[in-house]
């Protein structure tokens, strides 16, 4: 995933498209477009980034040099809500409608599909709550018919936690409904907590007190204390533990939210040192 507002981060931490290496990656992601609350028709969320300043076709124009990539728009994301969502969800009018609306997208600025983060079926802000469930997949459904003539793309984004996916996903009619599914396996600790914890955790441990810098290996993850202070990162010998369990459990690849919050440029080291340990294992050994 790219996080297309990262264009303007201050000083070093700026990162457009130029810094992108899709010889890195197999599907990139552009987030993100979404759906107005009001009409629910698809909505370009930041025109002036995203159009004006070209940020759609500066991506999907890398396409001639890297032909093999696919490049996808993703829509939704946390800010989105699941209102509009649920509600296009819910219908068959409003179905048909955004399945067009996608398209005309898609071709008009040159994207090979879509990928639907929509946080999260059944709640928050839903219209329709438990219904979302069986609604998410006819909506799934529809749009791969849609799209698999077109050559196109469907892929989705989901909770990690036990109970979202309970309530939000039919997992196995979502597993035929779709080309990819990218499992969101971070936000897993946070302020919501009360207590430190890792943001994603490969193993979720109580973490032990440190000093300086350190690895817990019950988590497989760094941290950093200084004084009050705590940070929970990643870095290459956490991320290569969980390529290892992704291998291991026989799953399809590795999703990275979000490319620009790598080491891009290269100035601690080599670039893009975290995106280069996953592409070390190319093939699992199992």
């Amino acid at each position: 995933y790219y996080g297309s507002w990262a264009i303007n981060r201050p000083g070093i931490g700026s990162f457009g498209t130029s810094d992108i290496d899709p010889s890195l990656c197999t599907h990139i992601y552009y987030s993100f477009i979404g759906l107005n609350n009001a009409t629910q028709d698809v909505e370009i969320l930041d025109p002036a980034l995203d159009v004006n300043r070209g940020g759609f076709r500066n991506l999907t124009n890398l396409k001639a040099r890297y032909p093999r990539v696919k490049f996808l728009v993703a829509m939704g994301g946390w800010s989105q809500g699941s209102y509009a969502y649920s509600v296009v969800a819910a219908s068959a009018s409003k179905r048909a409608t955004f399945i067009q609306q996608i398209i005309d997208f898609i071709h008009n600025y040159g994207f090979d599909g879509l990928d639907l983060d929509w946080e999260y079926p059944a709640q928050r802000d839903s219209a329709f709550g438990g219904a979302d469930k069986e609604n998410l997949i006819t909506l799934l459904q529809e749009v791969k018919a849609a799209f698999e003539p077109l050559g196109l793309l469907i892929t989705v984004a989901v909770q990690p936690s036990p109970s979202y996916i309970d309530d939000a996903y039919d997992v196995p009619a979502l597993s035929n409904a779709v080309d990819l599914i990218n499992f969101m396996s971070y936000d897993l600790h946070g302020s919501w907590d009360g207590s430190t914890g890792v943001n994603a955790p490969l193993h979720d441990q109580k973490i032990q007190q440190g000093w300086a810098e350190a690895y817990d290996q019950n988590y497989e993850s760094p941290f950093a204390c200084s004084g009050n202070q705590w940070v929970g990162y990643d870095n290459v010998r956490s991320i290569s533990a969980k390529v290892n369990f992704v291998c291991s459990k026989g799953l399809g690849g590795v999703m990275n939210w979000a490319i620009d919050e790598d080491d891009f440029d290269g100035n601690f080291g080599p670039r893009y040192p975290l995106l280069r340990a996953m592409n070390a294992v190319k093939r699992c050994r199992n």
